[in-house]
């Protein structure tokens, strides 16, 4: 995988995003949760088209997130961000993922079902 192009994805969604999101209590709690909420977004969507083949795990791993957002509504991960740093509703991360749906109008759910796809197709093409 190239770790180089995922953490340089990571850095520029955590950084936008941080530049972009009105956090009331900016806290190393607050700084860490956003970056690993980054990392697996950005992990979660671009991984199998920059070296990641272990398509079964992505799959498994996508399918759970997937449910997970269906379950509760949002990302666990987000609604503890917007809590700590006091932001009301189910605002989310302004990150890479967010300005991608909001400029095809693709919401990221369909991206993650695409995403399910692509990895079914992979595993059974090998």
């Amino acid at each position: 995988m190239n770790w180089d192009l995922l953490l340089k994805l990571t850095i520029f969604s955590f950084v936008q995003d941080q530049l972009t999101t009105n956090c009331k209590k900016v806290t190393y709690e607050t700084l860490t949760l956003s970056l690993f909420h980054h990392f697996f977004s950005i992990w979660l969507f671009f991984a199998p088209f920059i070296g990641f083949k272990d398509y079964t795990f992505h799959l498994i791993v996508t399918v759970a997130i997937l449910c997970s957002w269906l379950y509760y509504g949002t990302c666990l991960w987000t609604k503890k961000y917007n809590d700590l740093c006091e932001i009301k509703g189910k605002s989310r991360h302004r990150d890479l993922i967010f300005r991608i749906t909001e400029s095809t109008g693709i919401p990221h759910r369909l991206l993650a079902v695409l995403l399910i796809f692509w990895d079914i197709y992979n595993i059974y093409n090998k």
